[in-house]
């Protein structure tokens, strides 16, 4: 009788010449797939030579420092400003000083009818109570998706090779659209409309918004000229879902708050 051993060596050496080449193969495409989902948040030393970026900015401490985050990153910065309709006054004015202030090309572009298909919001619709907390009523249907779409056609044009927005941890909860998975899924949808690699990050994603203040201080962004507020009004209310936010962050960031607030007791 033949050495079982001999025998059971025998088949694994059989196993490893028949199915080896397709583990191979399976584990090369799986290690693909990890690479490009890691792509889409890599740190900036693994990026490459992607010189150009289009950031969403809106004003307020998140999208600015995204857009200054890539700026110290060595890319030349097209700041994105899109009127969607809000009832945000300050927002626009913040955005073009802090871009002129920082360095970013600045393109604004009024987009103000949006708001009628965006009606069940209060950031656009004034019938709608602004309220302190979060709830539903401050959503803005698909906003990111939209406005970020907006973006890779402004990329495409200028050639550049990265669109970002200022989404961080800390709206990961309630915002489905400030998370990785959606970013992933967008990724995919703009390289097959597309067919340009052109990635979308948010720099600032594992971040929560304390520590992206601390990251703006870092970057020298004056962060007291950046605009939060949802409201149409000439200075921050103190109130709204937004303007509480900022203030928490500013608290647990331990960074003095020298924001101008209508009402300092709120």
């Amino acid at each position: 009788m033949e050495n079982p051993l001999i025998l059971v060596a025998a088949i694994i050496i059989a196993i490893i010449l028949i199915f080896g080449p397709f583990v191979f193969v399976n584990n090369l495409i799986l290690a693909s797939i990890r690479g490009a989902q890691i792509a889409l948040c890599r740190p900036a030393e693994s990026r490459g030579d992607y010189m150009k970026a289009v950031c969403l900015v809106s004003g307020g401490p998140d999208s600015i420092i995204a857009a200054a985050e890539l700026k110290h990153e060595g890319f030349d910065v097209t700041a994105l400003c899109i009127d969607y309709g809000q009832l945000s006054s300050g927002e626009k004015a913040a955005a073009e000083r802090l871009s002129k202030l920082l360095g970013f090309d600045f393109v604004y572009l009024d987009l103000s009818d949006l708001k009628k298909v965006m009606g069940v919001t209060s950031l656009v619709n004034p019938d709608l109570e602004i309220t302190p907390t979060f709830t539903d009523s401050i959503i803005v249907p698909n906003r990111n998706a939209i406005l970020l779409s907006i973006g890779v056609a402004l990329a495409y044009s200028i050639n550049a090779d990265v669109v970002a927005y200022g989404a961080h941890a800390s709206d990961r909860r309630d915002y489905p659209d400030c998370r990785e998975e959606f970013i992933g899924f967008f990724q995919k949808a703009i390289q097959t409309a597309t067919e340009r690699k052109i990635l979308v990050e948010a720099p600032n994603i594992k971040n929560s918004k304390a520590e992206v203040l601390l990251r703006g201080l870092e970057l020298g962004v004056p962060l007291e000229l950046t605009f939060s507020c949802y409201r149409n009004t000439a200075i921050h209310c103190g109130r709204c879902e937004s303007c509480r936010n900022r203030k928490a962050a500013f608290a647990e960031a331990g960074i003095k708050d020298k924001t101008v607030y209508e009402n300092d007791k709120s």
